[in-house]
């Protein structure tokens, strides 16, 4: 049940304006995103999705919210992000956060398995164990061993996005932030990709304890044809504000109207 679910995230009015606009990109956005559920961003561009995404994903360097503004609870401790250091930020990233971005990023003069390794080789495991945990994850994904030792400039874009979809998950983050991981990919590819950050949401396991652990998965996404069935609740922006009675659970959309329904509340904030 998600009443019984934990916070994994929590807001209260955080409001986020970027150095020199005029604008505001968040606006007194309050709400908890819970343990182990997907969750989809969604809202016409630029209404503060990926903003929202990045600001969650520690990925914004800049001291510009308040104090218990944004929290995000690990498991054992509630991390203020207006109170931590430098330091503090970037092992959180490592041990806990997973990105996929629009860009694959990947290391075009590394192998396709050291680029899926990347996340490992940064918490310093071993060379050869994060080779042999990359190479089962890419057979796990239906790539060809073969492809893992191709240099990634030599990839096709669909593969490069499977990739730095499989960089995301082989340190079994707890949380996996996805911004447009569908972004210019063939009806295929998408599939793929989104079997591997869904799928197996739920048995992530942290490697440092064995424990099994619930995965939260942040997903921004216009394929909202893609991705429907598969997400639990939607949170919908428009002008950098949370709509009213966000985030909705899939059964409320579904009451709406279903997809059309929420393309009515990301344009005009409600259904009729």
């Amino acid at each position: 049940m998600i009443a019984d679910r934990r916070a994994c995230f929590q807001m209260r009015n955080l409001t986020f304006q970027y150095p020199g606009s005029r604008s505001c990109a968040l606006s007194n956005v309050s709400l908890d995103i819970l343990d182990g559920l997907t969750t989809a961003i969604v809202g016409l561009s630029g209404s503060g999705k990926s903003s929202l995404l990045s600001i969650l994903g520690l990925l914004w360097e800049g001291n510009d919210i308040g104090a218990n503004t944004v929290c995000y609870h690990d498991g054992e401790r509630r991390n203020d992000y207006t109170t931590l250091t430098a330091e503090q930020r970037t092992q959180i990233r490592k041990r806990d956060f997973g990105f996929v971005l629009q860009n694959a990023f990947l290391l075009p003069h590394f192998t396709c398995e050291d680029n899926v390794a990347m996340p490992l080789a940064l918490r310093g495991t071993p060379l050869a164990e994060r080779r042999e945990v990359a190479r089962s994850l890419l057979v796990k994904a239906g790539l060809s061993a073969d492809l893992g030792k191709c240099l990634a400039r030599n990839v096709s874009g669909g593969e490069r996005q499977r990739l730095a979809t499989l960089r995301a998950l082989v340190h079994n983050p707890r949380v996996v932030f996805a911004d447009e991981p569908l972004n210019n990919l063939d009806h295929y590819s998408s599939c793929r990709i989104l079997e591997l950050l869904l799928d197996g949401r739920k048995s992530a396991v942290d490697c440092e304890s064995s424990e099994s652990v619930p995965r939260t998965t942040l997903i921004v996404s216009h394929s909202l044809h893609d991705i429907y069935s598969r997400i639990d609740q939607f949170l919908v922006l428009r002008d950098g504000r949370l709509v009213e009675g966000s985030p909705f659970v899939r059964d409320q959309v579904d009451s709406l109207g279903g997809i059309p329904g929420l393309r009515r509340l990301m344009e005009h904030g409600a259904v009729s």
